[in-house]
């Protein structure tokens, strides 16, 4: 059974529990915070090829989101089953937080193999591993 991210738990320590995605799809990401090592190169609006939007929900307040979908190019029928209907014009796809005396990075991107031969996406993973360990 799942633990809610209010108490201990995979989903507060990964930021937030699978709820659904939007089919695969061309869309914009926004860069939110160009200060972190797996997202300071990236362009002030990333456009994604052909990968899913996923949406979580419980959603940890204490995760520094890194990047955010803009819904206004994600094409998605289904936008508002989400619990709660919270998403407005982004929704965060990358974050970090420290949990339990460790540091956690997450990126929902990277759904298909051709990702990752990408050198941006590729350096976006390293740089939230780079973060992670450290260096």
């Amino acid at each position: 059974m799942a633990q809610s991210v209010n108490g201990p738990g995979i989903g507060r320590c990964c930021g937030g529990s699978f709820y659904r995605h939007a089919p695969r799809q061309d869309f914009d990401v926004l860069v939110i915070d160009k200060k972190h090592p797996s997202t300071s190169f990236l362009p002030d609006i990333w456009k994604i090829k052909e990968d899913e939007c996923y949406y979580l929900k419980q959603l940890n307040p204490d995760i520094h989101v890194l990047l955010a979908a803009d819904m206004r190019t994600v094409e998605d029928e289904k936008k508002s089953e989400y619990p709660n209907n919270v998403f407005g014009e982004t929704y965060p796809l990358a974050w970090y937080h420290e949990f339990d005396g460790g540091r956690e990075w997450y990126t929902s991107l990277g759904h298909r193999p051709e990702h990752y031969s990408d050198p941006e996406f590729m350096k976006h993973i390293l740089g939230g591993i780079s973060w992670v360990i450290g260096k």
